[in-house]
């Protein structure tokens, strides 16, 4: 139903029709609201789908939390977003995974602390398929989801380790650059006792290695080496650059204008004695110039 459809006569109709009786009146009444398009939106349109996301039939709410996403912008109000947090504690998961996923397509605008707060507890719900509509929300809020309980939610995701596509999910957000910059170091060693669970090219070594010279934290240099040594990298450390060396390319560093010494052996020490307990050649370096191969 486009907007040339939805008439004031066939939108009071429909709306009627979400009152009925039957929930399977109601339910094909919602999915015939979610089909108007955005533009044709009204308040009395919002308030009777945000009646129905409390209709005691999950196929009903579950509908309705469908039909406020597909409404795109012109619904996102502090009403609707109050309506799909409360949709959050329906019983059933199909209700909770819809809100989840619905606020999740609102992205940044949906953005509030009670927001971040019920999609972290959905992150711990009891159904998988919740949980990941909840991870794939935050990972679709940018910069502004970033705080200390998001981060210990998704470690929590990776702790599991149940479902291969939420571990993904989990560790793409923890290793973005946004992520990463507001790791703690007591997440940071969490994310290397987890690094076998940790799929592969979620890593990037040289981002790493970035953000230890900008933390100076030294917990994550163990996932740094482990990092290159399962993409069968080498990096090389040197007093000008740090070179990282792919089958078809190398990343270079420039350390020319950084007074990095002490963090550039620290980097040759724990590659070093990586290197020893996988029974790895490993060159030497004295105090100035330094170079390890991995």
């Amino acid at each position: 139903m486009g907007t040339s459809a939805a008439t004031p006569d066939v939108v009071r109709g429909l709306l009627a029709a979400v009152r009925d009786k039957e929930y399977s009146v109601r339910k094909y009444a919602i999915e015939a609201i979610g089909k108007m398009d955005g533009n044709a939106v009204m308040p009395d349109v919002i308030n009777g789908l945000l009646a129905a996301l409390r209709d005691k039939e999950d196929f009903v709410s579950a509908n309705a939390a469908e039909a406020l996403g597909k409404l795109r912008t012109n619904a996102v109000t502090p009403d609707v977003i109050n309506g799909l947090l409360v949709a959050h504690g329906d019983e059933h998961d199909d209700v909770r995974l819809r809100a989840a996923q619905i606020l999740g397509k609102m992205g940044t605008e949906a953005v509030t602390p009670d927001v971040i707060k019920v999609l972290v507890v959905a992150l711990g719900d009891q159904e998988l398929v919740v949980r990941c509509r909840a991870e794939e929300a935050l990972g679709k809020m940018g910069t502004e989801v970033v705080t200390p309980d998001v981060i210990n939610g998704l470690l929590a995701v990776l702790d599991d380790a149940i479902n291969g596509a939420a571990v993904y999910s989990a560790a793409s957000m923890l290793f973005s650059r946004s992520m990463l910059q507001h790791l703690s170091a007591d997440a940071a060693c969490r994310l290397v006792e987890m690094r076998l669970l940790i799929p592969l090219d979620c890593v990037k070594p040289m981002e790493l290695i970035r953000m230890f010279f900008q933390t100076q934290i030294n917990v994550w240099l163990p996932l740094i080496f482990w990092a290159a040594f399962r993409e069968d990298s080498a990096i090389t450390v040197t007093t000008q650059s740090i070179r990282q060396f792919h089958s078809d390319r190398v990343e270079d560093l420039d350390l020319s204008n950084t007074d990095g010494d002490k963090l550039r052996i620290a980097i040759c020490l724990v590659f070093a004695e990586e290197a020893r307990r996988l029974r790895l050649p490993c060159l030497p370096h004295d105090s100035y110039v330094s170079e390890t191969n991995l």
